[in-house]
């Protein structure tokens, strides 16, 4: 009989969150029945309820907290005979963590980064404290990279014992795209990013970034041309000051886009501005297809790849940096050379398959 599981998330519109929990909940298949909590969003409402092992869904509020369903999950974990929960990110922990109390089972829950940086310092200290309440009633919980486990066992809110750091993980293709050869001519450098317009995403970073590029174009240097996919609050705010500084050819904001991947398979790198991660999935789907990656030094990003090994790093907040990266990625050779390792790298460590074996191993634990 396979388990009954209670997943829980506070987001499924577009974004890394939803995907990990679909990718996770397709990926661990006919040995659990799954029953998801999720807002009535676009697109992952619909994705995950066509899993063939999610039995329901239960609408709950983007972002938000309600008692009234906290009380309508309750019921319906005890008469659905739930047996665990698993909660994905902030909101969706404060659900699972207080639901685990009122229902007695056991609960998992997922980080997804150890998001303060957009906190004041009495805000930082209040959700700090919160999760460490939280930790008490937390039977398992997962970083999704060792760089966040650190961080969140240097905060305190958890005991070493129950956090376990399963990476994220992705659909490798079965034949990366072909790139150009070395010693191939072509204008411009087609460089894609993934932005929520956000203090995190630091999609700000772009417009000096662009400017340093149109600079070096006009110089004689190489034609670099950046696409941005995503959308969020910041959208129209970006998008005006692009038009209004000149840089819509150099940086074209797109919005949300329904396939990434299509977009990333007429590309030729991957650009990063974040100033932290948990462990980047766009980062990741683009180094599956072949790209060699320019990335912000956080958190995230430097557990997925090295300096120099298929991608380039660079200082958070460094706009100048950034953009000596992605010049240095317009000859063929070296790109070439980095996307080969950054695909190879994916391969061998992020899969979805291996992630989902070892979340079956923390579910099998938090059972018993």
């Amino acid at each position: 009989m396979p388990m009954k599981l209670l997943a829980i998330s506070v987001r499924s519109d577009f974004g890394g969150g939803p995907e990990h929990l679909y990718r996770l909940m397709e990926a661990v298949g006919a040995q659990v029945d799954v029953c998801a909590a999720l807002p009535n969003d676009i697109p992952y409402w619909q994705r995950i309820g066509n899993l063939s092992n999610v039995s329901s869904l239960v609408e709950i509020p983007h972002r938000s907290i309600g008692i009234s369903h906290l009380r309508s999950l309750s019921k319906i974990i005890v008469e659905r005979d739930i047996q665990l929960l698993h909660s994905h990110g902030k909101g969706a922990g404060i659900y699972a963590r207080a639901l685990s109390l009122l229902t007695g089972r056991p609960c998992v829950h997922t980080f997804h980064g150890l998001h303060v940086g957009e906190y004041g310092a009495l805000q930082k200290q209040a959700y700090l404290c919160l999760e460490r309440l939280m930790g008490v009633v937390t039977n398992s919980a997962i970083s999704v990279s060792e760089g966040e486990a650190q961080k969140i066992l240097a905060s305190g809110i958890i005991s070493r014992r129950k956090l376990h750091v399963i990476e994220n993980g992705v659909i490798v293709p079965d034949l990366a795209p072909l790139r150009l050869p070395a010693g191939t001519h072509f204008d411009p450098l087609r460089v894609v990013a993934v932005s929520r317009y956000d203090v995190q995403k630091n999609a700000e970073l772009l417009l000096p970034i662009a400017h340093i590029l149109e600079k070096a174009s006009k110089s004689g240097g190489p034609e670099v041309r950046i696409t941005v996919l995503g959308t969020g609050d910041g959208l129209e705010d970006l998008r005006a000051k692009v038009a209004a500084e000149g840089l819509s050819w150099r940086l074209e904001l797109i919005g949300p886009h329904s396939a990434p991947r299509e977009v990333f398979r007429t590309s030729d790198v991957f650009l990063s501005t974040s100033r932290w991660e948990g462990m980047p999935l766009a980062v990741l789907e683009a180094m599956s297809e072949g790209l060699p990656v320019v990335a912000t030094n956080v958190v995230g990003n430097r557990d997925v790849l090295r300096d120099g090994v298929g991608g380039l790093l660079y200082p958070s907040e460094d706009s100048a940096a950034g953009a000596k990266a992605l010049l240095q990625l317009a000859n063929p050779e070296v790109r070439n050379r980095l996307g080969a390792e950054a695909r190879a790298r994916v391969e061998t460590r992020y899969s979805v398959t291996r992630m989902a074996k070892r979340t079956l191993e923390v579910y099998r634990d938090a059972l018993a």
